[in-house]
């Protein structure tokens, strides 16, 4: 399945991580990153303390970006973003490993916090633990307002005031 260069990674899948950290990606996940037999992943740090997860191609493009516009000021930001990177094929069941130090980043624990969160977030996704998705949405949900960003989607800054008619 080849996926639309603009494509967006939308929705909320919920999931749990097996005894060995495993996780199977949703099939929903597995089309919007245009999943194919041998084709992997990448499974990186995310902000928030999530696990974001990209599709080859949009790694690729991310990797050259960030290598062309690197300065004194990201190489730290680079360094741990690719010390913590792993690239993943899902076997035959859609499974993926999940590294321990991206589980502990993630505050995922294979005996006490198995229950995942998978969601969209425009150019990847994120898996959250599901506890911490909670509380992100808790805490966002008032400042996040479509109100107040709907402007964005059409080029309108917010802070612009409509002269009086």
């Amino acid at each position: 399945m080849q996926r639309d260069a603009m494509a967006n990674f939308y929705g909320l899948y919920p999931r749990s991580v097996d005894s060995k950290g495993r996780v199977i990606l949703p099939s929903r996940v597995r089309e919007q990153l245009a999943l194919t037999e041998g084709t992997s992943v990448y499974l990186s740090l995310g902000n928030n303390n999530c696990i974001a997860v990209y599709a080859e191609r949009d790694w690729e493009e991310k990797s050259a970006r960030l290598k062309r516009n690197q300065t004194a000021n990201t190489r730290a930001y680079i360094r741990l973003l690719f010390a913590h990177t792993v690239r993943v094929t899902p076997d035959k069941q859609g499974r993926v490993p999940i590294p321990p130090s991206l589980m502990q980043y993630a505050g995922i624990d294979v005996e006490t916090a198995r229950d995942l969160v998978f969601a969209g977030a425009l150019t990847h996704f994120e898996v959250w633990e599901q506890g911490r998705w909670g509380q992100f949405n808790a805490e966002n949900e008032a400042s996040a307002t479509l109100d107040e960003h709907g402007d964005i989607e059409f080029g309108r800054d917010p802070q612009d005031t409509v002269p009086p008619g």
